[in-house]
């Protein structure tokens, strides 16, 4: 028997025979800007998460994400290289399952009909508001 107990930041798997294995959950950030990058990193594992890799371009992501799986991946829409955020999540979404939060710095009505394709599980603002993120992950994970 396996008794799933959630919490706010970590996910609790309670086994018979009283184990306890806390599993942290893994993110990844898609972001060119390193500054950005870095500080919303910092947060997040100050908040308890894992941010298991910053990428700056869609290229370098898509192996990465498929690769290592995350739970959810922060997505800038304009990144460094050739494919931009709305490219990079067409692939990665074609190979696994996973949760995407856009970011921009750009008004969302430029790219309203890319973002309805996608079906995102939602977007954020730059500057990023680290509290208004936690609460996005906090209901994804949820």
């Amino acid at each position: 028997m396996e008794l799933h107990v959630q919490f706010t930041l970590k996910t609790f798997i309670i086994k018979k025979g009283y184990r306890i294995m806390i599993k942290k959950i893994n993110i990844l950030i898609i972001e060119d800007e390193i500054l950005i990058a870095m500080m919303i990193k910092n947060n997040l594992e100050l908040n308890g998460f894992n941010v298991c890799n910053i990428l700056p371009s869609g290229e370098e992501a898509i192996n990465i994400a498929i690769n290592k799986n995350p739970d959810i991946i922060l997505m800038d829409i304009k990144l460094a290289g050739e494919m931009d955020g709305f490219d990079t999540a067409k692939y990665i979404l074609k190979k696994i399952n996973i949760p995407i939060v856009y970011m921009t710095g750009y008004s969302i009505k430029e790219y309203e009909e890319k973002i309805k394709e996608l079906k995102p599980i939602t977007y954020i603002n730059k500057p990023v508001n680290i509290e208004k993120l936690i609460n996005i992950i906090n209901g994804i994970i949820n």
